[in-house]
C-alpha cells in the first residue's frame, strides 16, 4: 500500500492488547526542536552510546 507516492504502510493484526506505532524519516532534514532532550538541536546525528 503506497502513501504519498513514496511512503509505506504496514498493518499488523495481532488481536487485542497494547499497540506501538513507529515513524521514521530517511531524508535527514534539519528539525527545530524545543526542550532539553538529549537529541535536541545541536546534538543531531550523534551516537547515544
Amino acid at each position: 500500500m503506497g502513501v504519498g507516492k513514496t511512503g509505506v504502510v504496514g498493518l499488523l493484526r495481532n488481536g487485542d492488547g497494547p499497540t506501538v506505532m513507529l515513524r521514521a524519516d530517511m531524508d535527514a532534514l534539519p528539525v527545530e526542536e524545543a526542550g532539553s532532550a538529549v537529541c535536541q538541536q545541536g546534538n543531531r546525528h550523534r551516537s547515544r552510546e
